[in-house]
């Protein structure tokens, strides 16, 4: 069965190299679906993130936090792909926002909270969509175990 097809089945979306949504990311772990799909089992989460690696190995994405100037921040952005202290960097962790570089929400909860929001900028409506999803009671997890290299939008321009 195609992946596209056990996704619908499923009620899921992903935003990932293979539903061809986006192109800018190759798979490192096999199962990383597999791991995405099994968080997102969880009634409570409304989106799962991966692990997006940059091209020299360094984490680009565990996650999205607002730091102290309001401004959106990449946990862990630039450091290595190791355990961390008390294993922060390979554990299950519940976040503000995940990239849609790769996401995977129901297709329920997509169109509940009304999706993605056009007019913004390309790297600030995943950030809003996962607010959408929080402020309608729902979480959102990075699971490390679902791991890629990130080309860091490549193929497209740069939005502010």
């Amino acid at each position: 069965m195609r992946l596209s097809v056990a996704l619908r089945l499923l009620d899921l979306f992903v935003l990932s190299p293979s539903s061809g949504v986006v192109d800018d990311v190759e798979v490192l772990e096999p199962r990383w679906l597999d791991r995405m799909v099994s968080v997102a089992q969880d009634p409570q989460v409304g989106a799962v993130g991966a692990k997006l690696l940059f091209e020299d190995g360094t984490i680009q994405h565990v996650g999205i936090y607002f730091n102290r100037d309001g401004w959106v921040g990449h946990v862990h952005i630039f450091e290595p792909d190791e355990v961390g202290v008390l294993g922060a960097k390979v554990v299950d962790l519940d976040v503000l926002a995940v990239t849609g570089a790769c996401l995977l929400v129901r297709r329920s909860l997509f169109e509940e909270v009304g999706g993605f929001v056009e007019s913004l900028p390309l790297n600030f409506n995943d950030v809003d969509f996962c607010l959408k999803l929080a402020a309608a009671g729902y979480r959102c997890v990075v699971t490390p175990a679902a791991r890629l290299h990130h080309f860091e939008s490549s193929t497209r321009t740069a939005d502010l």
